[in-house]
C-alpha cells in the first residue's frame, strides 16, 4: 500500500492566503497530502480553526491555544475558559500552538511562562497533546516540561530548530519532533541530527505560510509543499518516501489520534528484507521493548491479535528470492512458535530464500531441548540479543526471574550455534554513540561470533 503525506502544522487561515481554501486543499490532494492539522495562535485564530475543521471534517483537524507572542495582549481572566470551550469542539485534537519565545520581546517572559503552565494544565485536564513553539528559550522550556513528568503530558516540538544537546533533552521528555522547510535549506545543520532522531518520534509539517522548503524557498508556503520535506528526509534516512509517510502516519495516530491506525501485520518490508512477525509472546520483557505498548517499528503495527499459521505466512511471500533476507523477527520470541518457524523456513528455503532469525537466545530453555540441530539447513543466519555482560544486569534489563539460567543459556546458545548455523551474530541495543567495545570484544573473542550494535530506538 502507498502512504499519504501528512502536514501536522499549517496556518491556512492566515491573511497570506488570498485564494479560497478549497484551492489550497486541492493542491494538497494533487500531492497526496490527505491530512492537515491546523493550530490556532490566539482566541480569534483558534475560532477560525474550528470553522475550517467543520467545513472539511476528516481532512482538517485543529488545535486551540495562545502563541507565546500573543499572550502579551491577552486577558488572563477569560482566555483559559474560552480556549477550553474551543478545544472541546469536534475535530480539535490538541492544545497549541503554545510555548515560549524570547526572540522578539523579553519584556513579558513571566507572563509567557504563566500562560504556558496554564495551557499545559488544560491539556492534561482534557487529555490532549500540546504543540510547542520554542525560540531562544530552550532551558526554561525543558525545565517547565520536566515539572510535568508522570502527568501523562505528551506533544510535539513543532518546527524543531535546536542542536543535538537540545534534541536529546526534547526526546527525553517523550515528545515527538516535527521537521519543516528549514531542514532542506542549503546551510541547515538540522540534517546532522538525523542519526539521533528515531523514525518512531518523527513528524512532518510545513508551518505554512512560513518557511517554504527548497526549492520553493522565498515563496508562500502551503501544505502541498510538505512533500519536499518528506523527499529530503527519505534521502537523509536512506529509506523511501513511502517509509517516511508510513512512520509519520503511525506517529500522528499515536500522538493526535487522527487518521487511521495501521492494521497489524504478520509480514513487513524494511529495506531489502522481509520480516516475519510470528508472535507477540516472549520469554523476556525488556525495558526498551515496545511490545506491551504500541508494538510498532518503522511505522508498522506488529500488535497482532491472532498468531498466523504457516499457511498464512507463506501466502504473503509469493517470491521469496526478491528479498536479501527473510527474517523471523517481531515483538516476540520466534522460537516460541518453533514448529511454524521450521515449516515456513523449509518451504522458503526450497524456493531459494536466505533465512535469518532474530532471537533472545532462550530457544533451548523455552523448548526444553537443544533446538539448534533442528534449525540446521533451515536458518542461514542467527542474531542473538546480548544486552549485558553481567547476569544480574541482564536479568534486570530483560526483566527476567533470577536463578533460571537465562543469561548462561543465551551465551551457550550463541556458542553452540556456530556448529549448526553458518552466520552467528550477537547484538546489543545501546545509544548510537555508546561505547560498545567491551560487548564487541566479548562476542568476537570470548564467544567467537560476529557483533552488531543496534542503536536504541532507531530505525
Amino acid at each position: 500500500m502507498s502512504w499519504s503525506a501528512i502536514d501536522t502544522h499549517a496556518h491556512i487561515y492566515w491573511e497570506d492566503y488570498v485564494e479560497p481554501v478549497e484551492d489550497i486543499l486541492a493542491r494538497a490532494d494533487e500531492q497526496d497530502v490527505k491530512t492537515i492539522l491546523v493550530p490556532g495562535t490566539n482566541l480569534e485564530t483558534s475560532a477560525k480553526v474550528v470553522e475550517l475543521v467543520n467545513r472539511f471534517p476528516g481532512k482538517l483537524f485543529g488545535a486551540a491555544g495562545i502563541h507565546p507572542s500573543d499572550v502579551k495582549d491577552t486577558d488572563e481572566e477569560t482566555y483559559l475558559s474560552e480556549i477550553k470551550k474551543i478545544a472541546l469542539k469536534p475535530g480539535m485534537v490538541a492544545i497549541g500552538e503554545i510555548g515560549l519565545d524570547y526572540y522578539w520581546d523579553k519584556s513579558f517572559i513571566e507572563k509567557q511562562k504563566r500562560f504556558f503552565h496554564e495551557q499545559i494544565k488544560l491539556a492534561i485536564q482534557l487529555n490532549k497533546p500540546i504543540i510547542i513553539h520554542n525560540r531562544n528559550s530552550d532551558d526554561d522550556l525543558i525545565d517547565i516540561l520536566n515539572e510535568y513528568k508522570g502527568s501523562g503530558l505528551t506533544g510535539v516540538f513543532h518546527c524543531f530548530s535546536g542542536d543535538r544537546s537540545f534534541l536529546e533533552k526534547a526526546l527525553a521528555t517523550g515528545f515527538y519532533i516535527s521537521l519543516a522547510g528549514p531542514l532542506t535549506f542549503k546551510n541547515s545543520k538540522l540534517k546532522d541530527l538525523i542519526p539521533y532522531l528515531p523514525l518512531s518520534r518523527l513528524l512532518t509539517e510545513t508551518d505554512s505560510p512560513f518557511l517554504s522548503p527548497h526549492p520553493m524557498r522565498g515563496k508562500r508556503n502551503e501544505p502541498a509543499y510538505v512533500t519536499y520535506v518528506v523527499k529530503y528526509l527519505a534521502e537523509l534516512y536512506h529509506v523511501t518516501e513511502d517509509d517516511i509517510n508510513r512512520n509519520v502516519t503511525f506517529n500522528t495516530w499515536k500522538l493526535f489520534g487522527i487518521g487511521e491506525k495501521p492494521k497489524p501485520v504478520t509480514t513487513y518490508e524494511i529495506g531489502q528484507n522481509l520480516y516475519v512477525n510470528l508472535t507477540n509472546r516472549c520469554s523476556a520483557d525488556c525495558v526498551f521493548c515496545d511490545r506491551k505498548e504500541n508494538a510498532s517499528i518503522q511505522g508498522y503495527n506488529l500488535k497482532i491479535d491472532k498468531e498466523p499459521s504457516a499457511e498464512d505466512i507463506l501466502s504473503q511471500i509469493p517470491d521469496p528470492k526478491k528479498y536479501h533476507d527473510i527474517v523471523f523477527c517481531g515483538y516476540g520470541e520466534p522460537t516460541i512458535r518453533l514448529d511454524v518457524l521450521k515449516t515456513v523456513a523449509a518451504e522458503l528455503k526450497s524456493k531459494g530464500a536466505s533465512i535469518r532469525m532474530n532471537t533472545n537466545g532462550h530457544g533451548n530453555i523455552i523448548n526444553k531441548r537443544n533446538i539448534l540441530p533442528e534449525l540446521q539447513g533451515l536458518v542461514d543466519k542467527i542474531s542473538i540479543s546480548l544486552n549485558s555482560l553481567e547476569e544480574e544486569d541482564y536479568n534486570s534489563v530483560m526483566r527476567l526471574p533470577k536463578g533460571k539460567g537465562f543469561y548462561q543459556g543465551m551465551i551457550d546458545f550463541a556458542r553452540d550455534a556456530k556448529s549448526f548455523i553458518p552466520d552467528v551474530t550477537m547484538s546489543v541495543v545501546a545509544p548510537i554513540d555508546a561505547d560498545v567495545s567491551a560487548y564487541r570484544n566479548f562476542a568476537e573473542k570470548e564467544v567467537g561470533v560476529h557483533f552488531r550494535h543496534r542503536p536504541l530506538d532507531f530505525l
